[in-house]
């Protein structure tokens, strides 16, 4: 390799040198740029994410916290303990309201012809009748009147404000009161509004008007309800001010929708006589949660998200794949290894609230009380930015967790690097055609000067180097030029030596023999012996000026023959 970059020429090992060290250069720049804004993107991702997931976490416990608020205040408001005292007075006038036998089978027919296919859309099991209807006349004759009976639309039962079928006091005090309620849930977007007797856990008023209107959370259909449940906890320990709350389940009178609840007991002075519960909806936190949709608007991209789960490890917000592209989500969770019956669930609900299961690392550091973020793999097994941290809300043991996909994370990353190999060797080239340029300018001293000694050494004394160059080069062509100046020199000395050699020569010798000798021929040959005489001839001086050194030379062989 060596003895090969030796054989070089010195324009192709400057330019080689060149590309090579920009080359380098350009590597180690390349490697620590990359490097750098990896880790800058790294770091600048999972603020983003603490800082998205604080926010949302912000939103969702003072959603919880204003419900709680609400609540409490509300039941402590004079116009809630008139409100349950007299709903209590006209619910037990109902204890002897009578109903005819078709009055009776039309609330069988409800449930059988609306409340029961209903609810079969949105479950995978048969539903039975029976097994929804309350056995209560009590109950039976409140449902015939203000919902087997109610003209309007099963969603909308609310809307009613009297019944012209009840005869009970109860019919005149929902009158009052009904229109009250109606416009604290719409006004604080509540799904259900609840009055609750204490003693009988009988929901003795109800908003909404679904089925578990009228009927005991102690022994009726619903006892074992979040509601029934909630009722219960709230009757054995009723505590001033205390708001209890309920975690997300499925709700049978809600058609199957999910459903939270939030009460506390109502006082009447130091007594308690009831219990308000308001029934939360999902759609509210979905709606929280995804911004409305507006992903993007808040700064998450194309696939970045943040829900919610549950202890169960169940999602308690809508996946945003799931709303973007149902027939994706199912792709990928078939994809991940989700059980059919949870595919379908999700099918059949159209949630993936309390259906989706979300087993991964960042819920169980959740679980186990830790907050913080790192890469791991989401609930459909794709490699996520993941950050993490547990929900301070009283009574709920939640997770809130926001992502964004590995390969839209680090998009940037692959965009600088590849910019950095697409300019890495764009330089190269430009370096490349440089060094020509430059190498060129670089050894034409070089060419001129070795021009210059190949003529000298063809015998062309005359060569004279034409440089302006103040460095090494100018200092070794001046050098050169002396040097040249100084063989005409030497030249014209020897010529002008010759020249009186020959002359003197041309002055002892005959011609012919001068130019015998300067043709290298022998004049004599050696002898052993050879004696010299010197003969001088007096006037012979002037006769050789006259007749010439040839002449002069005969006439003086004939004197002397």
């Amino acid at each position: 390799m060596t003895q090969l970059f030796n054989d070089l020429s010195i324009r192709s090992r400057l330019i080689i040198m060149l590309i090579v060290v920009t080359l380098l250069s350009s590597v180690v720049v390349g490697l620590l740029g990359w490097r750098n804004g990896r880790d800058a993107l790294n770091s600048n991702i999972f603020n983003q994410l603490n800082s998205i997931r604080e926010s949302k976490a912000y939103q969702v416990e003072s959603y919880f916290q204003r419900n709680f608020a609400h609540t409490r205040s509300l039941a402590k408001d004079r116009m809630i303990v008139n409100a349950m005292t007299q709903f209590q007075e006209g619910y037990n006038n109902g204890l002897y309201g009578t109903l005819s036998e078709e009055q009776d089978n039309s609330v069988s027919r409800f449930y059988d012809d609306i409340f029961v296919p209903r609810i079969a859309e949105n479950t995978t099991n048969t539903p039975l009748s029976v097994l929804y209807q309350p056995n209560r006349s009590v109950a039976r004759y409140f449902q015939y009147h203000y919902i087997a009976s109610n003209p309007y639309p099963p969603d909308e039962k609310g809307a009613m404000v009297e019944s012209e079928g009840d005869t009970t006091i109860y019919n005149r005090f929902h009158k009052f009161y009904h229109p009250i309620f109606r416009s604290l849930l719409e006004e604080f977007d509540y799904y259900d509004i609840f009055l609750i007797d204490i003693t009988s856990l009988s929901v003795v008023y109800s908003v909404s008007k679904e089925v578990d209107f009228a009927t005991s959370l102690q022994d009726g259909p619903y006892r074992e309800s979040s509601l029934g449940v909630l009722a219960n906890n709230i009757k054995e320990n009723p505590e001033r001010d205390l708001v209890s709350i309920m975690d997300y389940r499925t709700y049978a009178p809600s058609y199957g929708a999910p459903a939270s609840f939030v009460g506390a007991p109502v006082f009447d002075r130091n007594e308690a006589i009831g219990i308000l519960v308001i029934q939360l909806p999902a759609d509210e936190l979905n709606n929280l949660m995804t911004s409305n949709g507006a992903w993007k608007g808040n700064g998450m991209g194309d696939t970045g998200e943040t829900y919610l789960v549950g202890a169960d490890k169940l999602m308690r917000s809508n996946s945003r794949l799931f709303i973007e592209s149902e027939s994706d989500f199912y792709t990928a969770a078939r994809e991940f290894g989700l059980s059919d019956s949870t595919v379908n669930n999700i099918k059949t609900f159209k949630t993936t609230v309390l259906m989706n299961p979300v087993v991964s690392a960042s819920v169980q550091n959740v679980l186990d009380d830790t907050t913080g973020a790192h890469i791991a793999t989401n609930y459909l097994g794709e490699k996520v930015l993941s950050a993490y941290a547990p929900l301070n809300i009283p009574g709920l043991d939640w997770a809130i967790i926001s992502e964004m996909n590995e390969r839209e994370a680090f998009q940037p990353i692959m965009t600088l690097q590849r910019n950095i190999l697409i300019w890495g060797v764009v330089l190269v080239l430009g370096v490349a055609f440089l060094a020509i340029l430059l190498s060129s300018y670089f050894v034409r001293p070089l060419e001129k000067l070795t021009a210059g000694v190949n003529a000298l050494n063809d015998g062309d004394t005359d060569v004279d180097i034409n440089i302006q160059n103040n460095d090494e080069f100018g200092d070794l062509v001046s050098t050169f030029n002396s040097m040249t100046r100084n063989l005409r020199s030497q030249a014209k000395t020897i010529e002008r030596k010759t020249e009186e050699n020959n002359k003197l020569l041309g002055n002892l010798l005959p011609e012919q023999v001068v130019e015998r000798f300067r043709n290298g021929e022998h004049i004599a040959d050696q002898h052993q012996q050879t004696t010299v005489m010197h003969l001088e001839l007096d006037g012979f001086g002037e006769i050789s000026t006259s007749l010439g050194a040839s002449n002069a030379a005969i006439k003086l062989q004939g004197i002397l023959d």
